[in-house]
């Protein structure tokens, strides 16, 4: 499973830094991550919650 990195407040500052320049928004993680492998159900529970709280997800193993 993949996992947030854990980073240090000189290492966030310069991912912000970064995310202002290009105007993204960047996801830090131990290891590469692998898009999950979903039933229609998973993922009809996944649109649920993004409907109820009003953003958008992105399911990793």
């Amino acid at each position: 499973m993949t996992g947030y990195a854990k980073l240090e407040e000189k290492d966030i500052s310069k991912l912000k830094e970064c995310e202002d320049k290009m105007n993204v928004v960047l996801l830090a993680v131990e290891k590469e991550p692998k898009v999950a492998d979903l039933s229609a159900e998973a993922l009809k529970t996944i649109q649920n919650v993004e409907s109820e709280i009003g953003v958008k997800l992105v399911a990793y193993e």
